[in-house]
């Protein structure tokens, strides 16, 4: 029987073909969240009032004027010093008394700069929700107020309002003469964990083009998180060319855009920015071993033989070769198979079933007998295989190919009623029983 008879199915040719395992899941898609350190205590101490932009006097003034509390009363002006006063003492609840004091008993002098105060004393309390309350006034009361807003964002975060946080950082970084590029970052990741993507994009998107110089790498994370949640990849993709021009020398940024690449399930793209990264910094085991199987699945197999080679040589995981080696062992060998280099392959199963046999080992060695053509041992690795899982249909119907091959009829049919029993491989079975007669 030649070898277009043998029926060999995309099941039988899996395991010998040279293509790799799927990409696993953790490998397949990169969504993970990036929550903000949201480390605000060093953008509070940004002061409006001494900005650098000279190009903006105008907001500049407007924000110097609302934190000059400008039209406060004289009692306004005195409860305000007193609260500063305890705030410096760190006396938070007496300088919260006292702002609330004067609130409740002069309910027509609300005024933003206050309720800013207060809401300061409630977060050096870890009371939340009051400093949000707070906030949320003074912004309503005064629109434009910059650290309002800010302070505001930070509140709505802690309260995991995360959408209406990143809202409000937007603002504030609009409203902050600096145009602080942290800002809007936190805006961008707090749209993005408030299940906003595509408004996630938008903010980063304006974040890197504003700030191209100068951009953080985290800024791209981010950014290819949102692009993948928002099904936008190729809306975001320009930006990440970007980042790779600006730091060709990074090999972060080329493992961002490796990661972007196989989230577009673009795995030449992959393989391309994972092997810069190996030239800008030493690959890992595990990516080595993806590196493998993306060359694998480009149909590169000699290229996926010697990462898969390279990590083998690496310290191990400490994972046992049940659930470690032996499927690395398969990997390298299917490589080699695909390369058509079979004394590579057929060594490399060699010594992966001295330390262990599995079943996946013998049948690929099985595999790698039948297509040399060695069809006595071949019959031999699949019975082998169904010796250690007598459940192993495939194998079963293999051994009944190689008892064709060999010209052992009745062997066969044993071999073929046996393989009909399963569900995958009865269609098979029944039709090569067809043809070698009863």
């Amino acid at each position: 029987m030649d070898g277009g008879e043998t029926g060999m199915t995309s099941e039988s040719a899996t395991g010998c073909c040279g293509q790799a395992p799927p990409l696993t899941k953790e490998h397949s898609i990169w969504k993970k969240r990036i929550a903000p350190s949201l480390l605000l205590g060093l953008l509070i101490v940004i002061n409006p009032m001494v900005g650098t932009a000279q190009d903006e006097p105008d907001l500049q003034e407007e924000q110097a004027a609302i934190e000059s509390g400008e039209g406060l009363s004289a009692r306004a002006k005195k409860a305000l010093f007193r609260a500063r006063s305890r705030q410096d003492e760190g006396d938070f609840q007496g300088a919260a008394r006292i702002m609330s004091e004067f609130l409740e008993g002069h309910p027509d002098r609300e005024n933003p700069l206050l309720l800013f105060n207060l809401a300061l004393s409630h977060f050096a309390l870890e009371e939340n929700s009051l400093a949000y309350r707070d906030l949320s006034k003074a912004v309503e009361l005064e629109p434009r107020y910059g650290r309002g807003w800010l302070r505001l964002g930070e509140a709505a975060y802690n309260l995991e309002k995360h959408a209406e946080a990143g809202e409000a950082f937007v603002k504030a970084y609009d409203l902050t003469p600096e145009h602080t590029p942290e800002i809007l970052y936190y805006a961008g990741v707090s749209l993005l964990t408030g299940e906003k993507p595509e408004r996630a994009v938008t903010v980063l998107e304006r974040l890197l083009e504003e700030h191209r110089e100068g951009a953080d790498l985290d800024w791209y994370q981010a950014l290819i998180s949102a692009g993948s949640e928002a099904g936008q990849a190729s809306r975001v993709e320009p930006l990440l060319d970007q980042m790779l021009a600006d730091n060709a020398s990074e090999p972060r940024a080329w493992e961002l855009g490796y990661r972007f690449a196989v989230a577009r399930e673009d795995y030449r793209a992959a393989a391309v920015c994972l092997t810069i990264t190996g030239y800008l910094r030493p690959l890992t085991r595990d990516e080595s071993i993806q590196l493998g199987d993306i060359y694998a699945v480009n149909s590169v197999p000699l290229q996926a033989a010697r990462y898969y080679e390279k990590a083998m040589a690496m310290p191990g995981t400490g994972e046992s070769v049940e659930t470690g080696r032996a499927s690395e062992f398969e990997r390298l060998a299917s490589a080699w198979l695909g390369a058509h280099d079979y004394a590579r392959a057929r060594g490399t199963l060699q010594t992966a079933i001295s330390e262990k046999e599995t079943v996946g080992l013998w049948s690929l060695l099985g595999d790698l007998e039948y297509l040399d053509q060695d069809y006595e041992a071949a019959l031999k690795a699949f019975g082998r295989a169904c010796d250690l899982d007598q459940e192993f249909g495939r194998g079963w119907l293999m051994m009944g190919y190689c008892a064709i091959e060999l010209d052992r009829r009745g062997e066969a049919r044993r071999h073929l009623n046996k393989a009909a029993t399963y569900p995958g491989q009865e269609a098979g079975a029944r039709s090569l029983l067809g043809r070698v007669g009863s």
